[in-house]
């Protein structure tokens, strides 16, 4: 599975096609996150050991599961998130259509855009509303006015051709920004930017809008799991974290063989 911020760069075509894209937002600088270090995440040690020996205890099942797939995902991103279907049929319950309704909305056919040019439309845009001072301009206007700007792409942005109101509407849609209608005809107003405007254009350092974690305790689980004196969560018979090698290892009981993750 890979992830990308396509503000920065694109991943290469043939690793692209091979990957499941999860569209990211930059984070808002009002919005408040908890670094997730390495040593505050212990909790999650038992967690991650209960995957591991689920996928052991399934791992005959999965191998020659042939999961229905939804018929819009093309065979490539059919074959991306299949095994992943597949554990979500054997988990059953609503994950058998939670997990399809997460393949189409990541993976079916769409126009995906550039979103560094997205960015530029931004940017773009903030320009004109602050050179008009204005707080709504018409859709049309905000067209010409994108065109008409020096040394900017959007003459040709649309495969050589201008930019024009119904895909300055679908780029815009992206950043869940929509014109809206008056008896005059459809404009934007600058509100509606304020969100994207503050994700995209503004810079500011990660101690701006970061919190002091708590610390996270050690959770006694069922069966063999629990924490040790120095907090590791351990067992005999299933996968332990190990501190010192920074890997996952599966001990006897579990998968056999150690293996790192």
């Amino acid at each position: 599975m890979s992830a990308r911020d396509r503000g920065d760069k694109n991943l290469p075509a043939t690793v692209e096609d091979r990957s499941i894209i999860i569209e990211m937002r930059r984070r808002h600088r009002g919005e408040r996150t908890e670094p997730a270090r390495r040593r505050r995440l212990k909790s999650l040690a038992e967690l991650a050991q209960k995957c591991a020996r689920w996928a052991a205890d399934n791992m005959e099942f999965l191998r020659d599961a042939e999961p229905t797939m939804p018929d819009a995902l093309e065979d490539r991103a059919a074959d991306n998130w299949e095994i992943l279907v597949a554990i979500a049929d054997l988990a059953g319950g609503q994950w058998t259509t939670r997990a399809r309704a997460a393949a189409l909305a990541l993976s079916a056919p769409s126009a995906r855009d550039n979103e560094s040019l997205g960015v530029e439309l931004l940017r773009d845009i903030k320009n004109v509303f602050e050179t008009r001072a204005a707080e709504a301009i018409g859709s049309t206007d905000l067209v010409t006015a994108l065109v008409a700007l020096d040394s900017r792409p959007w003459a040709e942005s649309n495969h050589g051709r201008r930019l024009t109101a119904a895909r300055l509407a679908r780029m815009l849609k992206d950043f869940q920004i929509y014109k809206r209608a008056r008896a005059s005809g459809s404009f934007y107003q600058l509100s509606d930017f304020q969100d994207a405007f503050e994700r995209y254009l503004t810079t500011f350092s990660p101690d701006q809008a970061s919190i002091v974690p708590l610390p996270i305790r050690g959770v006694r689980g069922k069966g063999n799991f629990g924490p040790s004196q120095d907090g590791n969560l351990k067992s005999e018979e299933i996968p332990t974290e190990s501190e010192a090698r920074g890997s996952m290892e599966v001990r006897p009981g579990g998968m056999g063989d150690t293996e790192v993750f």
